[in-house]
């Protein structure tokens, strides 16, 4: 990355002065190691603002290290995570876990980036200018409570074809071997093998009333618009209008999944797709086996009844207007 060529002008609004402490809680190892290279150009701006309140750049060595950094600077006024969407989502409940009163940013870092896209935080230069400027916007958080477990997502979740595709690809990215191919080689030999699947039955409730009953080889519930990387398949995603979006799409063959991959965002894709979309503030996915669920680009568990709600400007995030 380009070292900065100026001092980006500094807005004294009142929060700005009252501002202690802001962490950035790093994960090295994030989007093939672009964490670990984001590391010194973001030293580099930070150095640059000659910033008037205490600042740390913190890289983890471990997941559990991660937490253990979230744990230890619950007192900030602002933490920031540097990584991949998983990495946010870590750092989100760890913190809300323990109480965390502050504010939160995220700097995208990761192979898909998709809440950073929303907030357009995808380089240091503009993290750096969204905290100088004091903005931020109320963010939704989708709760999820499954097989005795409650997290927050701010993203999006799904079970399905697309949890598959993740953990397959997950498979890859841990063998070093494969590292030299593209990531695209990767996801097409997954979607391939998990297209080889039964799709799952289910029903959708929205308080007792059934809006969904079928089959289906992807559910997905999304609190913005993108999606695998940026592509987007929710057209009316709103991470601040108290609503979430299911995407469930029918039966799909390897080739189809590919297709509706490459036509995410299309006039095809919403209207001539036979993807359903359903807008809930609070929902119950009841599915015939158990199944995997990926949150924010995470396997967070497994399970065949979700229950979820979401909580409206639950968070304050830095964001920057594009």
């Amino acid at each position: 990355m380009p070292k900065p060529r100026h001092v980006l002008q500094k807005k004294q609004s009142p929060y700005y002065r009252k501002l202690k402490k802001v962490v950035f809680l790093v994960n090295p190892s994030s989007g093939r190691g672009k964490g670990k290279k984001i590391i010194p150009s973001l030293i580099r701006f930070i150095e640059k603002q000659k910033l008037p309140y205490e600042l740390k750049v913190l890289p983890s060595q471990s997941l559990e290290h991660l937490l253990q950094l979230t744990r230890e600077n619950q007192n900030a006024d602002i933490l920031i995570a540097v990584g991949g969407d998983s990495t946010f989502y870590f750092v989100l409940n760890e913190a809300l876990k323990h109480g965390f009163a502050g504010k939160f940013g995220f700097l995208g870092a990761g192979t898909s980036n998709d809440i950073a896209r929303v907030t357009n935080t995808l380089t240091p230069s503009q993290m750096i200018q969204a905290l100088l400027y004091d903005s931020f916007i109320p963010y939704d958080l989708i709760e999820l409570s499954f097989s005795g477990n409650s997290v927050f997502v701010a993203g999006q979740w799904n079970v399905g074809l697309g949890a598959k595709v993740n953990q397959l690809a997950s498979r890859y990215y841990a063998k070093e071997k494969f590292w030299h191919l593209p990531e695209t080689l990767w996801g097409i030999s997954a979607i391939y093998k998990a297209s080889q699947e039964n799709p799952l039955q289910g029903r959708l409730f929205q308080g007792q009333n059934v809006i969904w009953e079928g089959e289906s080889s992807i559910c997905l519930c999304s609190n913005i618009p993108y999606w695998a990387g940026g592509k987007q398949f929710n057209p009316v995603g709103n991470p601040n209008d108290g609503l979430a979006e299911f995407i469930i799409m029918p039966k799909l063959s390897f080739l189809a999944a590919i297709y509706r991959m490459l036509k995410a965002g299309s006039n095809w894709y919403f209207q001539k797709s036979k993807t359903r979309f359903f807008s809930v503030d609070s929902f119950t996915l009841q599915l015939n086996q158990e199944t995997i669920i990926q949150a924010d680009g995470e396997i967070i568990g497994k399970a065949k009844n979700i229950q979820g709600k979401i909580h409206r400007c639950k968070i304050q995030l830095l964001a920057l207007s594009k």
